[in-house]
């Protein structure tokens, strides 16, 4: 192996780094919430990822002040969508399998697509309009009879992690419209943060759900969440810096695939055929959106 080949390898292992720590988060938060109240554990993620953000803004010599601007598009699109986001998934694993809620939340680039037609009035492509209907066939075949997700139950779970697909596509079209659409990601992530740590904070507070668990899983898991969250920001940026955009969305389908494993060898959560099949399609659609990139600027 050449020197260059070499170097050209740490991109790629990068990205499969980050595919693999993000994929295993929704193991750590199902099983922080198999013991802890779901306000009460995400109220204890938040604040530990607003500490670890201070942290980081610390250590590079940044500061979080921004526009009021640029907070008031930060408090409006991207808390409400964030918040949307982690409660919408986090129920979503209380009903179905982390690795099938992953998945159909990941549909989130279609949606994205869709939003950006609509509101935007961006055009198109006959290869984009065969992804959204790929991954609407997806979700029909989980959520389907042969799905095994028949009954009230994994059905609420299905539109839970549909509709965190809505609002995190809020968020990503926002990424890109909005006045925080140049803002430091580091910043970006105090705020978030901060805001969802006082909002579930409260949340859990009003409920009387906020109290100490005597097991340490709670903030074992808090602490692994965030930890792996952080470090594959920095790895995915690192690596999409490199290898393109493209490329970077392409090998991030690994995090679907590996919450499907994590799921099977934790979980021991089983999968019908049909179920499979709904989860290819969507990974397959989400496939066809990240090849774009290779022959037109990216939309981001």
């Amino acid at each position: 192996m050449t020197t260059s080949n070499r170097f050209t390898a740490h991109p790629v292992g990068c990205l499969i780094g980050a595919s693999f720590l993000y994929g295993i988060i929704p193991s750590f938060v199902k099983l922080a919430t198999q013991v802890s109240g779901i306000p009460a554990y995400l109220f204890l993620s938040n604040a530990v990822a607003f500490l670890l953000g201070n942290l980081v803004l610390a250590v590079r010599r940044v500061s979080p002040k921004v526009e009021g601007v640029v907070l008031k598009d930060v408090l409006l699109f991207g808390c409400l969508s964030t918040l949307g986001t982690s409660s919408l998934l986090t129920l979503s694993y209380q009903y179905i399998s982390i690795g099938v809620a992953t998945t159909i939340h990941f549909a989130y680039p279609v949606l994205v697509m869709t939003g950006m037609a609509a509101v935007f009035r961006e055009k198109l492509s006959m290869a984009k309009i065969a992804a959204i209907l790929c991954a609407l066939a997806g979700v029909v075949l989980i959520a389907g009879p042969g799905g095994g997700f028949a009954g009230k139950g994994p059905l609420l779970g299905i539109l839970f992690a549909l509709a965190s697909s809505v609002t995190y596509g809020v968020f990503v079209i926002a990424n890109d419209k909005s006045a925080f659409a140049k803002l430091d990601p580091f910043v970006l992530f105090f705020y978030l943060s901060g805001v969802s740590a006082a909002v579930f904070g409260a949340f859990a507070l009003f409920t009387n759900s906020l109290s100490l668990v005597p097991s340490p899983v709670p903030y074992l898991m808090a602490l692994c969440q965030q930890g792996c969250n952080m470090g594959a920001v920095v790895l995915f940026a690192f690596g999409v810096r490199v290898t393109g955009a493209s490329t970077g969305a392409a090998i991030n389908m690994l995090e679907p695939a590996v919450s499907l494993l994590s799921g099977i060898l934790i979980f021991h959560d089983l999968l019908t055929p049909s179920a499979l099949a709904g989860c290819g399609l969507i990974l397959l659609s989400l496939l066809s959106v990240s090849r774009k990139g290779k022959d037109a600027p990216s939309d981001r």
